[in-house]
């Protein structure tokens, strides 16, 4: 795997992120207003009694709970990179291009706006950044980011 392909990875687990919590943000909403009401929700899965919904509710959320923090490690594990790039590269916005855009899973406009230069100066640091990677390792990124 290169590290164009490791950082889309990133995205993706930052973006199935902002999934997890909007679906463990919804049951819990859902829940609390079933739970203001004195009559029985409608069932979509057969399932009538109030307590086998919210168990399998609960059920859901801990799975979604536990998928979210698979996708936090991930970016975790990104953002340690970043960090070992910038402490590699401190004369670069490589490390801050590559965190904005594959760990907070922002889109180039805003990464530009934030780094003060075109949306082309970011690609072309994004795949700076890249070229470096691929050339000295992931692993040693992570490696410069431990070493204080």
């Amino acid at each position: 795997m290169d590290a164009r392909e490791y950082f889309e990875d990133v995205r993706a687990a930052a973006r199935m992120l902002e999934r997890c919590i909007r679906r463990i943000e919804a049951m819990r909403a859902a829940e609390g207003l079933r739970g203001a009401s004195l009559s029985p929700a409608p069932s979509r899965t057969g399932v009538s009694d109030p307590m086998r919904r919210t168990d399998a509710r609960m059920d859901a959320e801990k799975q979604a709970v536990c998928e979210a923090e698979a996708y936090r490690a991930e970016i975790r594990a990104g953002r340690e990179v970043c960090a070992g790039l910038r402490r590699a590269c401190p004369h670069t916005r490589w490390g801050d291009v590559l965190e904005a855009r594959y760990c907070d899973a922002m889109e180039w406009n805003p990464v530009a706006t934030i780094a003060g230069v075109t949306r082309k100066t970011c690609q072309t640091d994004a795949n700076a950044a890249f070229d470096w990677l691929d050339a000295h390792g992931i692993a040693a990124a992570r490696e410069m980011a431990r070493t204080r």
